[in-house]
């Protein structure tokens, strides 16, 4: 519809649609127009009918309904079945040209020799092309097709089967498709619906926003930062008893006690806790005192490439180039007031 509305500015086109009934309530959803984008467009009307029976794919009063767009000056009619069987070939008796339009999913290649529509449709779309093993079902239905025509010499690039991606924007095999069925049906039945569309030799093939394996990196993240953020809590926390630990035994060290086990028992725990804090966080701990009094120092020195730079220090300067690792670890610690 919306290739068609951009490539003839004055040209009007109409929709029937049939939609199966169920054989259980005889209720039918007529869908099809919740999905139709662009017809909203005073050039395009569009009607759906219901089957009224289960087992067809065409609703009886189809050809009174094609008979009354034709009558009101359409230039283009197209008719939609409910979906097709293996032998329902009921809509040629109605259209100038067909399209069969079937998906990567029909089973076995044998399935295909039971498929009428590949001995009289015009075009064939093999549409969700994204799927898994598209290109070996475009192969297969190509060999049919092939087959059904005695089109042995045909080369398999210029057989009127193409994938297609219906749902993606602009897909290269819609395009394709598209300039087929309008080149066919000018061909067919000499009408002035001369398209000026082009379209290319490339394949459907999926683009995506985000790639499949990609598709939880927002959850990745957050998930990655919770981790972190419990992990660097439990270190904190681990930190802060070895702290404790380390501030009992001297305190129990400066002064005569009698019972020398319960240092023990405490160098005991503090080996055992020591055991769960992390080896880099300890080392940025145990170099911390160093740092402190690098910045506290009137001029801060290090070197770039051999040169050593210098710079003149204050408390201010020192609070802001702190790391902000070093000052929410030693925050637990109390060793920042």
């Amino acid at each position: 519809m919306r290739r068609f509305l951009i490539d003839f500015k004055d040209k009007t086109i109409a929709i029937v649609s049939v939609d199966p009934s169920k054989r259980k309530t005889g209720g039918a959803l007529l869908g099809d127009r919740i999905r139709m984008n662009a017809i909203n467009n005073d050039r395009v009307y569009m009607r759906s009918l219901a089957t009224r029976q289960s087992n067809l794919a065409l609703s009886k009063h189809v050809q009174e309904a094609l008979d009354i767009v034709k009558a009101a000056g359409f230039d283009m009619v197209i008719l939609e079945t409910s979906g097709i069987g293996q032998s329902d070939t009921e809509i040629t008796e109605h259209s100038n040209m067909s399209l069969y339009v079937m998906t990567p999913e029909y089973g076995a290649a044998t399935q295909l020799e039971k498929i009428d529509m590949l001995d009289f449709a015009d075009v064939i779309a093999l549409n969700k092309f994204d799927k898994r093993g598209a290109l070996d079902a475009l192969r297969d239905v190509k060999k049919q097709y092939k087959r059904n025509h005695q089109l042995w010499d045909e080369d398999d690039d210029s057989l009127p089967v193409y994938g297609t991606i219906a749902s993606q924007f602009n897909d290269p095999g819609m395009n394709k498709l598209y300039k087929q069925v309008m080149d066919l049906l000018v061909a067919k039945t000499g009408t002035t619906l001369k398209t000026t569309f082009t379209s290319t030799d490339e394949m459907s093939e999926k683009i995506y926003i985000i790639p499949p394996h990609r598709t939880r990196y927002l959850s990745e993240i957050s998930e990655s930062n919770r981790q972190y953020n419990d992990w660097t809590n439990e270190q904190s926390k681990v930190a802060q008893k070895l702290y404790g630990i380390e501030q009992a035994i001297e305190a129990l060290n400066s002064i005569d006690v009698k019972e020398k086990s319960l240092v023990k028992t405490l160098k005991s725990a503090y080996a055992e806790w020591e055991l769960r804090l992390d080896g880099q966080n300890k080392k940025l701990l145990q170099a911390f005192p160093t740092k402190v009094a690098a910045y506290k120092s009137d001029f801060y020195i290090f070197k770039v490439r051999d040169k050593e730079l210098k710079f003149k220090l204050g408390t201010s300067r020192f609070l802001i180039l702190v790391s902000q690792k070093y000052r929410f670890l030693l925050s637990k610690l109390g060793a920042i007031s």
